[in-house]
């Protein structure tokens, strides 16, 4: 009896026991369900958030790029146009203009032509061949720094025949500068040219292909290095001298300015003068500071992007991705925008204009036949006061006749 009791108290112990550890176990599990559930929920959110951000690049690029090329395209045919109107192949300011236009061209083609293929129609054109591989990398960094070098040669020419203009003269000028953008051109291709022995074309065992460098060594060299000598050769080093060079012309053209006024006795004559030259003033600045505002923020983009990007999670490369997209896509506007800027603050380059050109032969012709019927006019009456035997009237009106002449 005892024994069957012990047993019996056994045996419900046992039993309590296994019990209480088969719900630990059940709860055991449950959490463990509970925290695995939690733990997929908040990877759906993150990727969910990751995805977000890529097709917010995509579109940035698919709707930005073709509004930024369109503009671009356009405003450099306009400015090869406009040369080809005003025909002053000789001189060596528009021909440095017309080599701007045409480098700026084909940056817009290379660079923002290729990332909206890649983004809308997911074609690339380095993965046609390893020759595309290696010469569409190069020829982006090397279109881009002979863009911005060919600004700066011609801010030089202009800043030679503003500060010294009696030298320009005595010295042959344009030799020199033909020499500096031999030598300038000269440097581009030796910093690029390593571009062409840094990457190649690579198939992958799914027979995916990618560009990209060669070795770790060249990952390693594109990455510390190069990124610096972009950022040096392709945005400070054209600031600081364009900025140089323009603050001693914009100081140039006032002092002229005062000198010149005193001799201007007309008000409306000075007042032209007046707003010519703060036009001109502000043409050079806004360059300029537009040049900065576009190439700086993705070059330092690039220099941080080289000890970031490596080893991060996706998120953090998405959000790169993004502020890369929208920094490179201002970057494009640079190459967009001179035409705009020559027409907003230069007249003499909105004038020959094919809309404007038709309108200001109508208003020539419309001046010159008002002009020689107010002198026709003018000297019949003249030639009757001469009859009559006034000579100082005849006087006055030939002057009168004159100034009109002038005037028109």
């Amino acid at each position: 009896m005892t024994s069957v009791s012990l047993f019996t108290n056994e045996f419900y112990e046992t039993s309590s026991s296994t019990t209480e550890r088969f719900l630990d176990n059940i709860s055991t599990v449950s959490n463990n369900d509970t925290f695995d559930s939690s733990t997929n929920a908040t990877f759906s959110k993150s990727d969910d958030k990751s995805s977000s951000i890529e097709n917010i690049t995509n579109w940035i690029w698919i709707i930005g790029a073709p509004i930024v090329f369109i503009l671009g395209i356009i405003g450099n045919s306009g400015i090869i146009l406009v040369l080809y109107r005003m025909n002053r192949w000789k001189k060596l300011t528009y021909k440095l203009i017309l080599i701007l236009a045409i480098s700026d061209s084909v940056v817009l083609c290379i660079g923002l032509g290729r990332q909206w293929l890649r983004f809308a129609l997911d074609l690339d054109i380095r993965l046609f061949s390893d020759f595309g591989c290696k010469f569409f990398v190069f020829l982006i960094y090397f279109s881009m720094h002979f863009s911005s070098w060919t600004l700066v040669c011609a801010t030089f020419e202009r800043y030679l025949k503003t500060r010294h203009p009696f030298r320009t003269y005595c010295v042959n000028v344009s030799k020199i500068l033909k020499i500096t953008y031999v030598f300038i051109i000269v440097i581009t291709l030796g910093l690029d040219c390593p571009l062409l022995l840094t990457n190649e074309l690579k198939i992958n065992t799914e027979n995916s292909r990618t560009c990209n460098n060669t070795s770790i060594e060249t990952s390693n060299y594109e990455e510390k290095y190069f990124v610096f000598i972009d950022f040096a050769w392709l945005c400070f080093i054209p600031f600081v001298l364009m900025t140089f060079m323009n603050f001693f012309v914009g100081r140039t053209i006032k002092r002229s300015f005062r000198r010149t006024v005193r001799y201007i006795p007309d008000p409306q004559n000075r007042e032209r003068h007046l707003i010519g030259n703060k036009k001109l003033t502000r043409m050079i600045f806004w360059t300029s500071v537009y040049f900065l505002l576009t190439t700086l923020p993705i070059s330092i983009h690039f220099c941080v992007d080289s000890f970031l990007k490596p080893g991060s999670t996706k998120e953090t490369s998405d959000k790169i991705d993004l502020s890369e997209a929208i920094l490179y896509l201002f970057q494009f506007t640079n190459y967009s925008a001179n035409f705009y800027i020559y027409c907003k603050f230069k007249d003499a380059f909105r004038e020959y204009l094919p809309c404007k050109r038709r309108s200001r032969f109508s208003l020539e012709r419309q001046s010159l036949s008002v002009s020689r019927g107010s002198r026709v006019t003018t000297l019949t009456n003249a030639d009757y006061s001469v009859g009559n035997g006034s000579v100082p009237e005849f006087q006055e009106n030939v002057n009168r006749t004159i100034n009109e002449t002038q005037l028109s």
